[in-house]
């Protein structure tokens, strides 16, 4: 078991964490007496007393984190600013964090930059697999992701794991969204586009309902295991169609039907759809 500190006014309390792995899930299951706990609730670190009272945002700045990567290895990570507290309405919250580094002996950022100069971590209410084929959904516990990659991205979109809007899950479209970021077509993991490239996408929920750039083209249709269908890939120089049947043979086969922005309309399993 993994140990989580709150520092507040000088004062040095433990709370015990157990943790699957860094982009995985922690869970607050024992704190000291007098201590206070770190959870998570959507997309927000909170901040409870020894009596599970929420405390300000406030008392967030020096709460530390010790998380494993399930191999032994474990990582301290310091929340060090609330970025968004006068936005509590906001469905994420983005936080500056710290990782302690062991080698050099001091704290330095836990996230890079992003393309919009963000630079923040949030929660991620539930954890990947190693080979970012499977996402878990883990309201008891929590994992740390950064604003820049897709999981931040996806989220601040307000595909937040867990929650539930208009009494659709969002769970799905997190995923969905993923997984049409990553453009992981074939829903196992791995990535076929490359840092820098833009997406533009609608959902069926209408959280996403606009298209913002006339200058991108259809790409594909995405669900909870990625690509439905495809009509172009998004680099094609590094995977084009006939390299994807070949990856994808689900795919392959349904080449031959029609697959365009009106899928979203005739088929209940897509979530999204993209132009790139």
């Amino acid at each position: 078991m993994s140990t989580a500190t709150s520092k507040q006014t000088g004062l040095r309390r433990a709370v015990l964490l157990t943790v699957a792995a860094l982009s995985a899930s922690a869970i607050a299951c024992e704190r000291e007496p007098s201590g206070r706990t770190v959870v998570v609730r959507g997309g927000h670190f909170l901040a409870l007393d020894a009596e599970g009272r929420e405390l300000p945002a406030s008392a967030l700045p020096g709460s530390e984190l010790r998380i494993s990567d399930g191999e032994g290895r474990s990582q301290r990570l310091r929340i060090d600013e609330v970025l968004d507290e006068s936005e509590p309405a906001s469905p994420v919250g983005l936080y500056t964090l710290s990782r302690f580094d062991e080698a050099e002996q001091r704290w330095v950022p836990h996230c890079r930059s992003g393309p919009d100069g963000l630079t923040a971590a949030l929660p991620l209410p539930g954890h990947w697999s190693a080979d970012g084929s499977t996402f878990t959904e883990d309201l008891k516990g929590f994992g740390v992701t950064c604003s820049a990659g897709a999981n931040g991205k996806c989220m601040r979109m307000g595909y937040v794991p867990g929650l539930v809007v208009g009494g659709e899950r969002l769970t799905p479209y997190f995923v969905a969204c993923v997984r049409m970021m990553r453009a992981d077509y074939c829903g196992d993991g791995r990535s076929h586009t490359e840092a820098g490239r833009p997406v533009d996408f609608i959902d069926r929920l209408g959280r996403q309902g606009l298209w913002h750039d006339g200058d991108k083209r259809f790409e594909a249709a995405w669900g909870v295991d990625g690509a439905i269908c495809v009509e172009r890939t998004r680099v094609p120089e590094h995977t084009d169609l006939e390299q994807l049947g070949e990856l994808c043979p689900r795919l392959r086969e349904r080449a031959s039907s029609p697959c365009s922005e009106d899928t979203i309309d005739d088929d209940a399993s897509v979530l999204l759809v993209n132009r790139s």
